[in-house]
């Protein structure tokens, strides 16, 4: 009676018992004193568009993929409508949270200026676009493989766009994995050749950081060497030109071990962020001075005895380490030793030649 009609849809049950969905619309009627008089009801069978429907619900709510839908504005921003529940465990948000929104208020910044990216992209192509992307949500990374499709208006624009991502992040680790296996048979071998060919001892240990640093993909590379108790010095390095250096520099801390109580049976060190590991405070301290946000740190050792460090600083964001990087960091350090040797051997056989001179 308030809006003079009004819509609604509903199921249906037929003589033969079988049901059915219709769409019902009512009309407000009246008379010439314009007094109500009723109610015209008009009905229509809709069960294919609603079959229809629940195949496709059946689909978005059921699917291993995640489907979000994005809206395209007049002013060409893009906002989103909805989203499916794998959509919702990939992002780490809600639909209610994301419904309306645009990708930067929904992911931030850095995460919703690359969506933007691709949405822009398949918006001036008017075609579907499949790109694979790696992102941190919350802390979690997830690799997908995204598809973007374009829908259009009655007039042509492009007023939606639907699209469909898939998890891909053990295949894409299983690869990282492999390139890195190779990546780093190669470099052993390449560091292990060196090492029998070059009397140079300083040409391996700057070899050495940066083949690592390469290999790793990480912003810095320095190898210690032990000077006193608890006080050691960057002898060769290779860091990334934004970052401070380290070379030549004399690290003294209260936190550091006793090296004259460390042999042989030094550990591996694998720090993946230093503000939520348990660490002391003053060497939390030292290694955000130096900007550092994880470290994986190996012993070198001479024969038993601790002769320096292998070290790998992530200063751009915190890193999860992999067992096989500090497997490779350990491998390493075992040539250094092995360099360290034939120098203290060279460097013997020379003085021995100087004195029978």
């Amino acid at each position: 009676l308030e809006t003079g009609k009004v819509e609604v849809q509903a199921r249906g049950v037929r003589k033969d018992g079988s049901t059915f969905y219709k769409q019902l619309f009512m009309v407000t009627a009246y008379d010439e004193h314009h007094q109500f008089a009723g109610h015209y009801c008009f009905m229509k069978d809709v069960s294919d568009r609603w079959k229809r429907e629940a195949f496709l619900n059946s689909i978005y709510y059921n699917t291993a993929q995640a489907v979000f839908v994005v809206d395209v504005t007049p002013d060409n921003n893009f906002r989103y409508v909805d989203c499916n529940p794998v959509a919702e465990h990939y992002g780490k948000v809600s639909n209610a949270q994301l419904r309306g929104k645009t990708p930067e208020e929904v992911f931030g910044e850095e995460i919703g200026k690359s969506f933007r990216h691709h949405y822009e992209q398949c918006l001036q192509g008017g075609t579907v676009i499949t790109y694979e992307e790696c992102h941190i949500y919350n802390g979690g990374s997830l690799c997908t493989l995204t598809t973007l499709a374009p829908q259009r208006d009655e007039q042509g624009r492009i007023n939606r766009i639907i699209g469909t991502a898939t998890d891909i992040s053990d295949r894409k680790q299983a690869e990282a994995t492999l390139k890195l296996q190779l990546s780093r048979e190669k470099l052993i071998a390449e560091i292990t050749q060196y090492v029998r060919q070059s009397l140079d001892f300083n040409e391996v240990l700057n070899r050495t950081v940066e083949r690592v640093r390469f290999v790793l993909q990480t912003d810095r590379v320095v190898i210690f060497r032990i000077q006193s108790s608890k006080h050691r010095i960057a002898i060769a390095e290779s860091v990334e030109s934004h970052w401070m250096p380290l070379l030549s520099v004399a690290l003294s801390a209260p936190c550091f071990a006793d090296s004259s109580t460390i042999s042989s049976q030094a550990q591996v060190s694998c720090i993946s962020d230093i503000f939520t590991a348990d660490l002391d405070p003053n060497y939390i301290k030292l290694l955000d001075h130096f900007q550092v946000k994880s470290s994986l740190e190996v012993p070198i050792l001479q024969g038993s005895k601790l002769w320096g460090f292998l070290v790998a600083h992530h200063c751009t964001i915190p890193r999860q380490w992999q067992s096989e990087e500090a497997e490779l960091l350990q491998q390493l350090a075992n040539q250094i030793g092995i360099a360290i040797q034939q120098a203290e051997l060279y460097q013997q056989s020379h003085r021995e030649l100087v004195v029978r001179r």
